[in-house]
């Protein structure tokens, strides 16, 4: 391996943790809960449904009814917009059901779901309002000229900021008191609206390119925080490009607002003789599309460049191809993105799936290692296949791979959960 290659390699095993962890919310469509018997509404046709249930009850899985009463729906008396169950948050009175479940305090959650009306009798506009930490909102749904043929669901959507590590989702009808045909919910997603750029490197013949891209309709919120391998801030001086300016910053996070269908850029390389290695943790309150790029000067002007994208998914499962045959290296780096210890499985396999041995590693909460595959596995020297990675704990990880040329290039490579 030749010198550019090795000095990155370097850097590269200094990447720190990642902040993401993996929200727990669960049965957002309602299908696991109780089997029945099938009741059938007599005031609606006939509509089938499993039953009604009182403030207190938790068959449900995953939520717990709080207040009033609710049924469960059934088609084709009332066709569920995902799977085949709804519910209707008026059962024999108005209720509320509500779900808590785990959560990264300071990151953004998107919530969306699904509305629309038990149709068969008054109120005709429902309501039903929906609270997370500091979010209370109303929505309403006409059902005037709504039937099991044209159930007219719509897609809401709200978005919190945890401020701990359990948050608590509800939806709660509005209706009059003794209504007993209400708001109707399916579909319930929780996501965090948030991503990691598992590599910067700043300095020392180092420059990271951030790209982000706000993708949606709408303006968002978009801010970036800098981490250090230790999990402190990490200052460093930018240029950030946004509609035609460019301004210079020192910081150790940066907050913009993208206008629908714009580009952040945001670039960074430190004066020092030593590079500066850390993340980059993104958070937004839409949709955030990006990359890094980093890119390791050379005396010659052959400059060799690596990408990491921006991840915004959690998996407890990876696989990563690695090659170390005619000169080539492969490198990966692995973080435990949640606050809790690990203990991370690596399975090697050769080119024929044979194989070649196992190890285990303990992960602190936000922990990191690195290393060239040869040499934690001497049998994958001069060889290729894939590493099979396990979150036994049942976490979540975040892993990056590069690829390192005899010629001294290098690229980065797709780690892909299974």
């Amino acid at each position: 391996m030749r010198r550019s290659a090795l000095c990155l390699l370097v850097v590269f095993a200094l990447s720190p943790a990642s902040p993401l962890s993996a929200a727990t919310f669960q049965n957002g469509s309602f299908e696991f809960g109780p089997a029945g018997p099938v009741n059938i509404c007599g005031g609606c046709n006939n509509a089938p449904y499993i039953g009604t249930f009182t403030a207190g009850y938790t068959g449900i899985t995953g939520w717990t009814i709080t207040a009033g009463s609710v049924d469960i729906l059934l088609a084709p008396g009332w066709p569920p917009s995902h799977g085949a169950r709804a519910i209707d948050l008026d059962g024999s009175d108005p209720g509320a059901i509500s779900q808590t479940f785990d959560t990264r305090p300071g990151a953004t959650y998107r919530v969306s779901f699904d509305l629309a009306a038990n149709f068969y009798a008054g109120p005709t506009v429902k309501s039903v309002l929906v609270t997370a930490p500091g979010v209370s909102q109303a929505f309403n749904f006409d059902s005037t000229g709504r039937s099991a043929d044209n159930m007219g669901w719509q897609t809401k959507t709200i978005q919190f900021r945890a401020t701990d590590t359990r948050s608590t989702l509800s939806f709660a009808s509005q209706d009059p008191p003794g209504s007993s045909f209400g708001p109707a919910l399916d579909n319930v997603v929780v996501t965090e609206v948030s991503g990691v750029l598992a590599q910067l490197a700043s300095g020392g013949g180092w420059k990271t390119t951030i790209t982000l891209v706000n993708p949606s309709s709408i303006q968002n919120v978009t801010r970036l925080a800098f981490w250090a391998d230790d999990g402190s801030p990490l200052t460093l001086p930018f240029t950030v490009s946004q509609q035609g300016t460019s301004v210079a910053v020192t910081a150790s996070s940066l907050e913009r607002t993208l206008d629908a269908g714009a580009t952040l850029l945001v670039e960074t390389e430190a004066s020092s003789s030593i590079p500066f290695v850390g993340w980059t943790g993104v958070q937004s309150s839409g949709s955030v599309i990006g990359f890094a790029i980093f890119r390791q000067r050379s005396p010659s002007g052959n400059d060799a460049e690596g990408t990491a994208p921006l991840e915004s998914t959690n998996a407890t499962n990876l696989i990563l191809p690695y090659d170390n045959t005619k000169g080539f290296s492969t490198g990966v780096a692995l973080v435990n993105p949640t606050t809790g210890p690990a203990t991370i499985s690596f399975a090697l396999r050769d080119e024929n799936g044979a194989q070649l041995g196992v190890q285990s590693i303990a992960l602190p909460g936000n922990g990191h290692t690195s290393f060239a595959v040869a040499s934690r596995f001497p049998l994958a020297a001069g060889r290729r296949g894939i590493i099979e990675i396990q979150n036994t704990t049942g976490g979540a990880m975040a892993a990056l791979g590069l690829r390192f040329s005899p010629f001294g290039s290098f690229t980065s490579i797709p780690v892909t959960a299974w």
